[in-house]
């Protein structure tokens, strides 16, 4: 089992995964984190192709991984198969219809998934986050915002409003939290990156 201080090495080199399948980056979030990993069991919530499912196998964790979308799945157990990898497991699953979460876990992650479910379902989502999180671990968490200044995209169905997000981790340590302006990976009509805001946290639930 790897500690507060060491994790098990890892089995393939940095970025080995989104080069050879070219996957998207590691969010930057994820690899802001990972100073704070502990333990040895992570969940990846929306994992889409694993860019981030990938990522904390290689620090150590066994990993399991949901996503709605089965072409996304079909790709990480592709990937899992040809790589040999046997400390992945995913599963499809739609949060909006089942947002519970059965084990419990040192690391979870949610980026850029929360904005694509429905309202009704983020507060359960999160609830079912803080308590799977074992004493110590930490949540991590990126999704976009409905404010004045920015506000959602058309096709997203929720958006934080200003100050939601970290309400939720009252009690936790945040070891990080803003809420800044990013460039989306879309254009609007003029050819522009879309600029939205962002609420991020990083929290490590009370030992």
């Amino acid at each position: 089992m790897t500690t507060d201080t060491q994790h098990s090495a890892k089995q393939f080199p940095e970025n080995y995964f989104v080069e050879k399948y070219g996957l998207s980056p590691t969010h930057s979030e994820v690899l802001a984190a990972t100073p704070y990993f502990v333990g040895d069991k992570a969940l990846d919530v929306g994992c889409g192709r694993g860019r981030n499912t990938f990522y904390m196998a290689q620090h150590g964790f066994q990993v399991d991984a949901f996503d709605v979308n089965p072409h996304a799945i079909d790709i990480v157990q592709h990937i899992i198969e040809l790589e040999g990898v046997d400390s992945v497991r995913p599963s499809v699953r739609n949060l909006n219809q089942n947002p519970y979460i059965e084990s419990s876990y040192d690391v979870i992650a949610c980026t850029v998934v929360m904005m694509f479910l429905e309202p009704s379902t983020i507060p359960v989502l999160i609830k079912e986050m803080q308590e799977a999180t074992l004493p110590g671990g930490i949540n991590i968490i990126v999704s976009a915002m409905n404010t004045p200044a920015h506000p959602m995209q058309p096709d997203f169905r929720f958006g934080f409003a200003e100050g939601e997000l970290s309400a939720y981790y009252d009690g936790w340590e945040l070891l990080k939290y803003n809420e800044d302006v990013g460039q989306m990976h879309r254009r609007d009509a003029f050819g522009n990156f879309v600029e939205m805001q962002f609420a991020t946290i990083i929290a490590k639930k009370p030992r």
